[in-house]
């Protein structure tokens, strides 16, 4: 989910100039935006989950926190 829109910026930015150093950076500045709103999204979810379903992270994870 994290790479999607890094991936977006990367393909339009080929597109309409020529990718540097810059370009790259501010891609991976994406990158690390969308992942963390990804991980903050999933650690939301587990406490709903914990308390509504079953699942595999909620399996794996129980002797974690």
């Amino acid at each position: 989910h994290g790479i999607a829109p890094t991936i977006v910026f990367l393909m339009l930015t080929a597109i309409y100039s020529e990718l540097s150093f810059v370009t790259f950076f501010v891609a991976m500045i994406i990158y690390g935006v969308s992942l963390l709103i990804q991980l903050l999204q999933e650690i939301r979810d587990i406490v709903t989950d914990r308390k509504l379903i079953k699942t595999t992270v909620i399996i794996l994870g129980k002797g974690i926190l």
